[in-house]
């Protein structure tokens, strides 16, 4: 992915992209004589306006126009720049649209009906913490411990414990436990763990797992070396 008009120019020139449409990839890096752009993520309405675009065949009819005709590709090539000037001013960061490309995401039930019921169960914070992480995992080379981050996030007093012998990490959680915790939890794991890893949570009144003090345990510590 690149960050949303990289390397912008006013020389630039931009076209419709009609294959290869990745969700969460709005502009492709490109030469300056040929940039493609995805508009199905949020700029749809505006390259396609549902006024003049009310059926498949009106739809096909305007790509084939965007893409053939000389005097539309102009036309696409204005909106594009007009669009990026009012991004670039406005501030709008790359994790931001992530963000509301994951909830719309949800909503559509992209990710299935338990995960877009488990974000209805969230509090607005909850919600917001959850999107702004997974923008960050999205865009991030290093992954590493994004989950507990989340959770640190989330429930603020959280003590994590990693036992080398047995390449465990338990998570004990200083709240309660209730559905709209669990649900913002269960969204922390799906959207956020690592793959393989094996992780227990443990919430306020529970006892740790475990006896004594392990040589290999780190204590109070999200290392996972």
């Amino acid at each position: 992915m690149s960050y949303i008009w990289s390397d912008y120019s006013t020389k630039r020139r931009y076209s419709l992209c009609t294959e290869h449409l990745v969700s969460g990839v709005e502009v492709w890096k490109g030469n300056e004589a040929d940039t493609k752009v995805n508009v199905l993520i949020r700029l749809k309405n505006l390259v396609f306006p549902p006024k003049l675009v009310q059926n498949e065949k009106n739809y096909s009819k305007l790509i084939e126009k965007y893409t053939n005709d000389a005097g539309y590709r102009d036309i696409f090539n204005f909106i594009m720049h007009m669009q990026a000037v009012s991004d670039l001013s406005s501030g709008a960061a790359y994790s931001d649209i992530l963000s509301v490309i994951t909830e719309r995401e949800i909503l559509n039930g992209d990710y299935g009906e338990e995960v877009k019921e488990d974000y209805f169960r969230c509090g607005e914070k909850e919600k917001y913490l959850l999107l702004q992480c997974r923008s960050e995992y999205l865009i991030s080379d290093c992954r590493k411990n994004m989950f507990e981050s989340f959770i640190e996030k989330v429930f603020r007093e959280v003590n994590i414990y990693y036992q080398q012998s047995t390449a465990k990490t338990y998570i004990y959680i200083h709240t309660d436990k209730n559905e709209e915790n669990l649900a913002a939890l269960r969204l922390g794991s799906y959207f956020l763990a690592d793959i393989g890893r094996e992780v227990e949570i443990m919430w306020k009144g529970q006892h740790l797992p475990f006896i004594g003090t392990d040589w290999s345990m780190v204590l109070g510590s999200i290392y996972l070396g």
